[in-house]
């Protein structure tokens, strides 16, 4: 009984401050276009992956999604800046799986991955996005037919408060209510 007593408020202490600490989503774009074709002038970027974590300041965050062949990894720390705004620490991967294999020892066969990754350090401001890098390649290639493409690519971060969907589901139905619906 008194391990119940205990356990209650101990829950009673810490579920307040849980619930006052702001929540954030840090979204890492990649916007751009890949294999174009190189006499098109300006070919329309687009938004080619994202990834998107709900983020705690002062604390470190983690995500990680597989789609199709694609691998997407955050992660890194949200910190508050001295001079204002947000200091994010991230390290961003995105893999491919090629689908090609190479032998390795003992006649087992290793999957070959395509990988791309940045690491950096930058302080950034609520709902404003800022580009972390990105590249321009072009590729000529011979087999069957000639071939001539280009790709450009930028990863774009974005950081933004976090709405709980209770909150987002509240503000809903007074606009609802409000037009009569």
């Amino acid at each position: 009984m008194i391990r119940c007593i205990f356990l209650g408020l101990a829950i009673q202490c810490v579920l307040p401050e849980a619930t006052i600490a702001d929540d954030y989503v840090i979204r890492v774009e990649t916007v751009g276009y890949v294999d174009r074709p190189a006499a098109e002038v300006k070919p329309k970027e687009t938004v080619v992956r994202v990834i998107e974590v709900v983020a705690r300041l002062d604390s470190k965050f983690y995500g990680k999604v597989n789609v199709g062949k694609h691998t997407l990894l955050v992660a890194g720390e949200l910190l508050t800046a001295k001079t204002g705004g947000f200091h994010v620490h991230i390290h961003y991967v995105h893999t491919l799986d090629t689908g090609v294999t190479i032998p390795i020892q003992n006649g087992k066969r290793k999957r070959v991955l395509d990988t791309s990754a940045l690491q950096t350090q930058i302080v950034v401001s609520l709902g404003k996005p800022v580009t972390l890098g990105g590249l321009d390649t072009s590729t000529v290639t011979s087999d069957p037919q000639p071939r001539d493409t280009k790709s450009r690519i930028r990863y774009v971060l974005v950081l933004n408060k976090y709405k709980r969907l209770a909150t987002q589901k509240t503000q809903a139905n007074k606009t609802v209510n409000r037009s009569g619906g």
